[in-house]
């Protein structure tokens, strides 16, 4: 008996000292965002992309209009697609 009381006293005071620490930690700060740099929508920009199934990235350059108007097609077929599946199957 004595020594399983002793088991939770020292249990406790773990507890206690590790409630402690935590509490002495400073919040880390979040790393600051970098600034966007705006582009012309003439401007090309070039990336390399790796296509799924393949490790060899291949050189991509568009320019930012055509950028957007490929990420708004994207989200619009994704749309579509969820839209048209049964309820059930959601």
């Amino acid at each position: 008996m004595k020594k399983m009381s002793r088991t939770y006293l020292m249990t406790f005071a773990l507890l206690l000292s590790w409630q402690a620490m935590a509490q002495d930690e400073a919040p880390v700060a979040a790393p600051e965002a970098q600034p966007v740099v705006q582009t012309p929508p003439e401007e090309k920009i070039c990336t390399l992309e790796r296509n799924t199934g393949s490790n060899i990235p291949r050189k991509v350059c568009l320019t930012k209009a055509q950028r957007d108007a490929m990420r708004a097609q994207s989200q619009q077929g994704l749309r579509d697609a969820h839209l048209n599946t049964p309820a059930a199957s959601r």
